[in-house]
């Protein structure tokens, strides 16, 4: 059963990474092969990688200069840099994993390898992520069972080459999960799999960047979401979070359609989608 990879995009995580490492040292399974791509951090970062590669064999850092890729791009791009060192021909799962992660069970791989061979439909699987706040609460970050979680993925590789790879947008853990199930492939989140996402924290204030609103917008519309979904989500975004944001997400997703900006999916994937999501609007799909 020894038989994934797993990749990892690493950007300045001194105060996380060597809590990542630790609790991959606890699996009982262990992968073929890991490898973290140190994608130009300018603090020590690349070292503490680097004083582990050297003991375990299956550790392999790779040390780049930084992309300067937009956000989400960013995360694709060092994925598949890190697809090009795989060193094995023989495995049969891949594994994307954030750098900021502490995994809390023990079993966490291979739960998810049992899974996978009991379900031989199964495509791509996660666990679900928590972090700590400021009072020391325990916050789940919630999302409905067949959208995995992106922080940490796991494909089963005939699926991964059937979708055609990963998308190098912002929103790529997103499509993915539908043009897996576009290909008869099953999505799931096991809820029973927690982990720490260490620094989940900085996504809330990204959030409450404009420009990142209209990024937002501009990711729904290229991953070929209906108008009517986005205007439910403009109407939660200013509820939930401020009518700012939600202006200027709307404003991403309408330029993007009278600009012609090229979409990431085919026009039967599209169709597709646009009846997922009605029938999740519907509650036929929870």
């Amino acid at each position: 059963m020894k038989n994934y990879i797993v990749i990892t995009p690493a950007y300045n995580e001194e105060d996380n990474i060597e809590l990542t490492i630790k609790s991959f040292l606890k699996q009982t399974i262990l992968p073929l092969q890991w490898i973290i791509v140190n994608d130009g951090s300018t603090d020590n970062t690349g070292s503490i990688i680097n004083s582990y590669a050297d003991k375990y064999h299956w550790i392999t850092l790779l040390n780049r200069e930084n992309g300067k890729w937009p956000f989400g791009t960013h995360a694709v791009k060092n994925f598949e840099i890190g697809l090009k060192a795989i060193k094995h021909t023989n495995y049969d799962f891949l594994v994307k994993f954030d750098a900021d992660i502490d995994i809390d069970r023990e079993d966490y791989f291979e739960f998810q390898l049992n899974q996978f061979k009991k379900n031989i439909k199964l495509g791509i699987s996660s666990g679900i992520t928590y972090y700590i706040d400021n009072l020391n609460n325990k916050k789940i970050v919630w999302h409905p069972s067949w959208r995995t979680t992106g922080a940490m993925k796991m494909y089963r590789r005939e699926c991964y080459e059937n979708m055609g790879g990963l998308v190098p947008i912002y929103g790529w853990d997103g499509i993915d999960d539908l043009k897996a199930r576009f290909n008869g492939w099953e999505t799931t989140t096991f809820y029973e799999l927690e982990v720490n996402h260490l620094e989940k924290k900085r996504d809330f204030k990204r959030k409450l960047d404009p420009k990142f609103s209209l990024k937002q917008g501009k990711s729904f519309y290229v991953r070929g979401y209906p108008l009517f979904f986005i205007l439910l989500k403009t109407l939660m975004f200013c509820v939930k979070i401020k009518p700012k944001q939600a202006f200027y997400f709307l404003k991403g997703y309408i330029n993007s359609h009278f600009n012609n900006v090229e979409q990431c999916v085919s026009e039967s994937e599209k169709k597709f989608i646009r009846k997922f999501i009605l029938k999740r609007a519907l509650g036929l799909i929870k």
